[in-house]
């Protein structure tokens, strides 16, 4: 798998999420970075792999490579404009959500060895996340970031 095809599948995962408090009624998942998000469309969530985070590739024994990344997750749920208490009411559920649907599938129906932080170590995180202002493109925007660790193993030729 590659990074394109993992955010896809977090795209078709998530859209499954139904939006609490939804100013529109529904959620919009891009499944790669944009420059701009239209106001009409919160909540949304943009994903991209995560900048200035390390990531690490190796081989393994086995003739097994590894590829651990890192998805960011920005669900944004209003211009920071807005009232913080209206954002905050927005922006609490989100977590939770987030959580129930990533934990039912860990393997993202297998295309990848498995996403969070604890399948080698005794770390029972699937995700960090900090709610807050999130500055995107031109605005300013509420929300949660959230920081997906990924990992894929796949055959590699070692000579």
């Amino acid at each position: 798998m590659t990074v394109p095809a993992t955010l896809a599948a977090l795209q078709t995962r998530l859209l499954t999420i139904t939006p609490p408090n939804p100013p529109g009624g529904t959620l919009t998942v891009y499944a790669d970075p944009r420059e701009a998000v239209s106001v009409a469309n919160f909540p949304s969530i943009v994903l991209a792999l995560a900048p200035q985070v390390d990531n690490a590739a190796g081989a393994g024994a086995l003739g097994l490579g590894r590829d651990d990344y890192t998805v960011a997750m920005y669900v944004l749920v209003g211009p920071r404009q807005m009232a913080l208490n209206e954002l905050h009411a927005r922006v609490i559920p989100w977590p939770r959500l987030l959580l129930a649907k990533l934990a039912a599938d860990l393997t993202l129906g297998g295309l990848v060895s498995f996403i969070g932080y604890g399948f080698q170590t005794d770390d029972y995180r699937l995700f960090s996340y900090r709610i807050g202002a999130i500055p995107w493109a031109d605005g300013m925007y509420f929300g949660v970031k959230a920081l997906l660790p990924v990992v894929e193993e796949m055959p590699l030729t070692m000579g």
